[in-house]
């Protein structure tokens, strides 16, 4: 984005280095003079600095172009008007100083730019040829970047809230961040969301680098939002075409842009069991996951998109149908590197390439295996092109994890393999929540009830590496595929969110920062939400 400053200067004068300072007139007849007592400014700025620098930060403008107005008080010793006192704002030009005679200043702000105004305050009191001085620095920012956003709230009443950590440490909460964009409030009745950080890629060329997608989930609808500044790109209809049901969508899969390629696979699985797909090139747009004839039809209970490597076949889905205790896997198609824009729906079958939805290779299982298990997660695996699964036998009550995927190059030794290790007794509930990251290869980390844990598959080592105080209803990396940290350099592959429902009903997430063993070096907890019902992290796309 293009940048724009207004910067000012030292302007050579020592007076600058001082809150309040005066010219010495030479007159020594003391007697009762007024005094300016304080200064301050509507709206009181963020922080000052301690070199005295009032700071003011507000997300991009959104909409249009925004203007703020930023205003002194002056209070006084004597004087009951401002008659005597002069205001001036001054600018720092190419050559020159520019100043703004002018009791309050305004600024605009364009639509979705970066800008910084760095002006100078200068009050002059003419009845005492005192002078004030105040430095300003107010700049815009891309609002929520490497942030965390959650919908909380009651139904009916749903919210789209954002905790913003600095570098620094300083939490920011953000109460209904859709709300505080345009002014008015939408989805609250919203039952959950996605994020993709890559799967709106524009034609070629250019590419933009603006492809990051927030989908906002309702029981008859879906809205495509952009992350940052919450605009809507498209609606449901016309994401999915043509005149399909309106159904609830149960959960958004990305494989976090990839699979080895510059492309991002995304799968939305609806609560019929049905899933669409979408990549990258076709612009956000989505089309049916078809079935093969040799099955009939699935029923997408769990789905999972493995990471991929290069020079691997297409990116993969693995489907588990819990009714037929089945795996069933989709190859979805290769894609042409588009030249123009898709102003519209191309159409359901326009990147039919004839790959169908086909069980997993028989001599995978035994005959049985599966028939009383329960998947209670679908996790990233440390092995390329595989997935982790975690299991509870019903039968036994015992749990598993298999290391499952295919192997190879299709067509020269393409192979469904599967890794099976029973787990130990970790204290596994219902309510446990799991969650893998490829900077911790090997490494389970899971919830029993208030504890984060974390399990080493190949030693059986268990830790409590966390511990809140109420019920952890989400957990999830930030960025979990480790391919990309040379994208990420704020370590955001070791940042670990947590969803927490206080005793009192509030929502809280924590911020954990994980080390390379994979315990908890900081924490941060934001606070100021409902309860929440959906957790992601949105990250800006680093790719161009």
């Amino acid at each position: 984005m293009k940048a724009m400053k207004k910067k000012i200067g030292i302007l050579g004068v020592a007076a600058l280095l001082f809150v309040g300072c005066y010219e010495d007139k030479g007159n020594y007849d003391y007697h009762d003079i007024n005094d300016v007592l304080a200064v301050t400014f509507s709206p009181a700025p963020d922080r000052v600095t301690e070199d005295s620098v009032y700071t003011y930060t507000y997300p991009m403008s959104s909409e249009d172009t925004m203007f703020l107005t930023f205003t002194p008080t002056v209070t006084q010793s004597q004087a009951a008007d401002e008659s005597q006192l002069e205001f001036q704002w001054i600018f720092e030009g190419t050559n020159s100083y520019d100043t703004v005679f002018s009791r309050e200043l305004t600024l605009a702000f364009p639509f979705q730019e970066l800008v910084t105004y760095e002006p100078l305050f200068r009050l002059i009191d003419h009845s005492t040829g005192i002078e004030y001085y105040r430095s300003f620095d107010i700049s815009t920012r891309e609002a929520y970047i490497n942030s965390w956003y959650a919908l909380h709230g009651a139904p009916g009443d749903r919210r789209i809230g954002v905790a913003e950590i600095s570098d620094d440490g300083e939490v920011t909460v953000t109460e209904d961040a859709y709300e505080v964009a345009f002014g008015v409030r939408r989805f609250q009745n919203a039952e959950g969301m996605y994020y993709s950080s890559y799967d709106l890629m524009s034609a070629m060329p250019p590419i933009s680098a603006d492809n990051e997608k927030l989908m906002i989930y309702e029981a008859d609808s879906c809205t495509q939002l952009a992350p940052f500044s919450f605009v809507q790109r498209k609606t449901y209809r016309e994401m999915i075409y043509p005149n399909r049901p309106l159904l609830p969508i149960a959960e958004g899969i990305d494989d976090e842009m990839g699979n080895g390629q510059s492309v991002s696979s995304v799968i939305l699985r609806l609560a019929d069991g049905s899933c669409y797909w979408s990549r990258s090139n076709t612009m956000g747009y989505y089309f049916s996951v078809k079935a093969d004839n040799s099955i009939g039809t699935y029923h997408a209970d769990k789905v999972f998109i493995p990471r991929g490597v290069n020079g691997s076949p297409d990116p993969y889905m693995l489907i588990w149908d819990d009714t037929r205790k089945q795996f069933f896997h989709y190859q979805m198609p290769a894609l042409p590197m588009l030249t123009t824009p898709l102003l519209a729906h191309p159409g359901d079958d326009a990147y039919d390439s004839g790959k169908r939805v086909k069980a997993v290779p028989e001599d995978a299982f035994e005959e049985g295996e599966l028939d009383d298990m329960e998947v209670l997660a679908m996790v990233l695996s440390s092995t390329d092109g595989k997935t982790g699964v975690v299991f509870h036998n019903t039968s036994d009550d015992s749990y598993w994890y298999y290391d499952m995927g295919f192997e190879g190059m299709e067509g020269v030794d393409y192979s469904f393999n599967v890794t099976r290790t029973q787990l130990v007794d970790l204290g596994i509930n219902e309510n446990s929540l799991f969650a893998t990251s490829y900077e911790f290869p090997d490494q389970l980390f899971f919830t029993v009830n208030g504890d984060v844990c974390l399990y080493n598959i190949t030693s059986d080592a268990v830790n409590t590496i966390y511990t809140v105080s109420g019920e952890i209803t989400d957990m999830r990396f930030a960025v979990s595929r480790s391919y990309f940290s040379y994208m990420y350099p704020e370590n955001l592959n070791f940042r670990l969110g947590l969803a927490v429902q206080t005793a009192d009903g509030q929502g809280e997430i924590h911020d954990l920062r994980l080390g390379n063993s994979g315990d908890v070096n900081e924490s941060y907890v934001c606070t100021g939400f409902g309860p929440i019902v959906d957790l992601v992290f949105a990250v800006r796309n680093r790719l161009f």
